[in-house]
């Protein structure tokens, strides 16, 4: 295990099988031991010959030889079971940052919402309220009339920043109708509002798939587009919603700049936003991944893939659009 032949290992010493760091904690160990028996359990790396390291589990003995005491040691190479360990330990502290993250984003969102109220909304409301209560001094109907259109109009711009706040909030197609429609609908909001020509394309088949699978796919989608429309630089993006054996693919493609796929995925969005980091975190955390290919000046393709719910039998009679998980 230690690559040392029996006459070599005679020779050597604590120091030649451990690293030197380790060495104050393992010399306090073995003093505690011999004096009663007893010392702390803790996973200690071991240095091979060829200078490689590894965990090993000890089961110390004391032992008396020739009227010296001394201390057999019986080590089980653990490194498997440390870096299993290791990776649980590490996707348990990325779980917690996401779950920051979401919090922080959640009050971001609240805040966007908000301004977007007081903003748009309630301005256009107090100025039509205003126009109301002007109607009583215009003396011709003509006057009136044109005070009817504006306030017409007012009350039209205040309905469709509602409904755009609204369809930020909670899309209600995502759960009255599914993901596919849901996403189809926000491709028609970006191609209006960006002049960004954009096409979907759905296999038709069912995709029962839980409240959690859907929200993070289509927030997740809506986070790609958001970069596309961004930073891309494209003049257009398709999108496609399928089913592969138990999961769902959704894969959104554009033909802009391209960016460092490598670099978006490794770190948080800096403006505190929900970036791809976190999409794939999620959905990661759900089952399923995020994947990214791109290269400066080729465009971009993101795959989102999720679980989708195992599907019993139906009886007689049943049909598959009858399940509440529907996509």
């Amino acid at each position: 295990m230690l690559g040392f032949t029996p006459e070599e290992f005679r020779d050597l010493s604590v120091a030649d099988f451990h690293l030197p760091e380790d060495l104050p904690f393992i010399s306090k160990q073995i003093g505690m031991f011999l004096k009663g028996g007893t010392g702390r359990r803790k996973d200690i790396r071991f240095k091979r010959r060829d200078g490689s390291t590894f965990f090993a589990d000890l089961n110390p003995v004391l032992i008396s030889l020739g009227g010296r005491r001394g201390i057999l040691v019986a080590i089980r190479d653990i490194t498997d079971r440390k870096q299993a360990e290791d990776r649980v330990a590490a996707h348990q502290r990325r779980l917690r940052a996401v779950g920051a993250k979401l919090a922080v984003a959640e009050e971001q969102e609240r805040r966007r919402i908000a301004a977007g109220l007081h903003d748009n909304v309630v301005q256009t409301l107090a100025l039509a309220k205003m126009k109301l209560e002007g109607l009583a001094a215009h003396k011709s109907s003509a006057q009136i009339s044109q005070a009817i259109l504006e306030i017409r109009g007012l009350v039209d711009r205040s309905v469709h920043d509602t409904r755009t706040l609204l369809f930020d909030l909670s899309p209600v197609a995502l759960y009255e109708l599914g993901l596919e429609p849901a996403v189809e609908s926000l491709l028609e909001r970006i191609q209006a509002a960006h002049r960004l020509a954009t096409r979907f394309r759905t296999d038709g088949l069912p995709k029962p798939m839980t409240n959690d699978v859907r929200v993070v796919l289509f927030r997740g989608v809506r986070e790609v587009l958001q970069n596309v429309v961004k930073h891309a630089q494209a003049r257009s993006v398709d999108v496609s919603v399928r089913r592969e054996d138990e999961m769902v693919l959704v894969e959104v493609q554009d033909d802009g700049v391209g960016f460092d796929a490598k670099k978006a995925l490794s770190v948080h969005d800096e403006a505190g936003g929900f970036g791809l980091f976190d999409v794939r975190e999620r959905l990661d955390y759900l089952g399923g991944s995020l994947t990214i290919q791109s290269e400066p000046g080729k465009g971009t393709t993101a795959t989102l893939r999720a679980p989708l719910v195992q599907e019993k039998a139906c009886p007689e009679g049943m049909s598959h659009g009858d399940s509440s998980a529907s996509g």
